[in-house]
């Protein structure tokens, strides 16, 4: 008999989107989760082989949503410094700049879209197993 197959999910998408903590909540119930790094996706053949090696789902939030967790987030400073010499993590000149530098990177990979403004993670990855578990995910 035959082992079923280990779904690989790839969670892509700006940092304080949730894809740390809602990977944390879904690795026990599907198996092998990735959380990416927010700019993952910068390089084509990182692209590439996110695609060729499982299921993309690129998670986003609103600019404010963005912002307001990472401000919230104890561990923003030491985690996540400033990446364009924008005066701290969560400074929304840099946010915004990053975004649409790199929406369309993170769109290129993206089997799943889903916006986490305003939901828990709870709650996003209830919506995620359900996706997987009734095979919804485009191939």
């Amino acid at each position: 008999m035959n082992e079923p197959e280990t779904i690989r999910i790839f969670l892509i998408g700006y940092r304080g989107t949730g894809k740390s903590t809602v990977a944390r909540l879904l690795a026990t119930a599907l198996g092998i989760i990735v959380a990416t790094g927010g700019g993952v996706v910068l390089r084509e053949s990182n692209r590439r082989r996110l695609r060729g090696a499982g299921k993309v789902v690129w998670l986003t939030a609103d600019l404010d949503t963005i912002c307001r967790r990472l401000a919230e987030d104890s561990s923003t400073a030491e985690r996540r410094p400033a990446l364009t010499g924008a005066a701290g993590a969560c400074a929304r000149t840099e946010v915004e700049e990053l975004l649409r530098k790199r929406e369309p990177f993170y769109r290129e990979c993206a089997d799943v879209v889903l916006d986490t403004t305003h939901r828990s993670p709870e709650d996003v990855a209830r919506e995620l197993l359900d996706l997987f578990r009734t095979d919804e995910v485009p191939d």
